[in-house]
């Protein structure tokens, strides 16, 4: 079969050092490289501390101390792409520093290793404050650099307010998971934000790159085994501790309680939320895995789902509907946005509907047609340029990720109305 621009050449996953994991796929066809660079850190509190350090992080290195500096050291390496975020993966959270530009000059890969070292500066170099610290730490960040990406933290909080899905959804999930860390925001809260200090900031940002378990995920026009040299010779930093830290755990599952968790936000809007979630042990390992995503893309996942065509389409009861699948927690989480005069007739029929669905009583044909849709959407990922990561991320941190679930799914297609019926057995009702 002749190789598509999409077809990966080779990959590798290696260990370069005590908790650093490299994962490297080579792109021939591909032009750009990106590179990921993910380092592990449990979720205890909700502080806000580490999305403040992202912000700060893609500020200003001590090599190119502006925001001006660093954009044209990006732009002098032909157009690189740079980010810095932090995300949720399961009970635990990451600190994730990316960037993306094109690999190759001609037959060199020195555009590589530069974007490497450069990589490598924004994540262990941030610009700091200049002379000693007075007690001998580590001297802190530019004090001007972080008040101004705390006030940034603290407006994308408040304006969280106004995207009522994501509100009502982060609302059920803090409820339902209130004793797990899954059910903590790792954008933190407005009083935690308002406590940050440079100086502490400073040693936290010591205390990750030196500890952190890291995953570096690469995808490129170069071989793996030249990846692995030179992300040895230019990505990777010291002092790293000789013992790091553990991979904080990822996946943890619990049953429903016997009493589902009921909360409301009472707010004067045109629109009510609401947003249910169903939940069971289903965890990766569990032959029922691939058949909750199909399940939840079923009932919720866009126009042709079963909920938008019976609420929206037939009883004109809501706005719009929609259903996703937590992997890390089991969760099938339900929301549609409804007038508060539809509200009680809204709520019982979307309960029964999915209590119906949840039984099995959906006629077959249905089941096929759905069944054949996402295992088509399923098949067509491998055009994503991250798609043949998908491998390393489903073994490592992100189990739940649609790439991660990819190949099941088209394999358990034959299977598909047992494996449903039994995922839908698994789950019991949250509010």
């Amino acid at each position: 079969m002749p190789r598509t621009a999409s077809s990966p050449a080779s990959a590798i996953s290696t260990t370069l050092a005590p908790r650093v994991q490299l994962h490297a796929v080579e792109a021939r066809h591909d032009p750009l490289a990106t590179c990921r660079v993910v380092l592990h850190l449990p979720l205890v509190k909700e502080t806000g501390a580490l999305p403040v350090l992202a912000g700060v992080l893609q500020v200003a290195t001590e090599r190119a101390p502006s925001r001006q500096a660093l954009a044209e050291h990006l732009d002098m390496l032909y157009g690189a792409s740079l980010d810095a975020s932090v995300e949720k993966i399961g009970d635990h959270q990451a600190l994730v520093v990316s960037l993306s530009w094109p690999a190759r000059l001609g037959r060199s890969d020195r555009p590589l290793a530069e974007g490497l070292r450069l990589l490598r500066s924004v994540l262990t170099r941030p610009l700091r404050e200049e002379g000693a610290s007075p007690d001998g730490g580590p001297r802190a960040l530019r004090h001007a650099i972080v008040s101004q990406e705390t006030k940034n933290a603290e407006r994308a909080l408040q304006g969280l307010r106004a995207d009522r899905a994501a509100y009502a959804a982060r609302a059920l999930v803090g409820g339902v998971c209130r004793r797990e860390p899954y059910g903590l925001d790792v954008r933190g809260s407005v009083q935690g934000l308002q406590a940050i200090d440079a100086r502490a900031l400073a040693q936290l940002h010591g205390e990750i790159v030196a500890q952190a378990p890291v995953d570096i995920w690469f995808r490129g026009p170069v071989t793996p085994t030249r990846v692995q040299e030179l992300v040895a010779r230019d990505l990777m930093w010291a002092p790293r501790a000789r013992r790091p830290a553990r991979m904080p755990t990822t996946v943890g599952l619990a049953s429903a309680p016997a009493r589902p968790y009921r909360g409301s936000l009472v707010e004067d809007v045109q629109q009510t939320r609401l947003t249910y979630a169903w939940r069971g042990r289903i965890g990766p390992r569990h032959r029922t895995f691939a058949a909750a995503h199909v399940l939840a893309g079923w009932l919720g996942g866009g126009v042709s789902s079963v909920l938008w065509h019976v609420l929206r389409e037939e009883a004109g009861l809501c706005y719009d509907v929609d259903a996703g699948w937590r992997p890390a927690k089991g969760l099938l989480v339900v929301q549609t946005g409804v007038a508060p005069a539809q509200e009680r007739r809204a709520r019982s029929r979307l309960t029964q509907l999915v209590r119906r669905v949840l039984e099995g009583d959906v006629p077959q044909a249905t089941r096929e047609a759905w069944l054949a849709e996402h295992v088509d959407r399923l098949r067509a990922i491998g055009d994503h340029r991250g798609a043949h990561l998908a491998p390393f991320r489903h073994r490592r941190a992100d189990p739940g990720s649609a790439l991660g679930v990819r190949a099941p799914a088209v394999r358990g297609h034959r299977g598909g109305r047992a494996h449903l019926d039994a995922a839908a057995r698994h789950l019991r009702s949250e509010q």
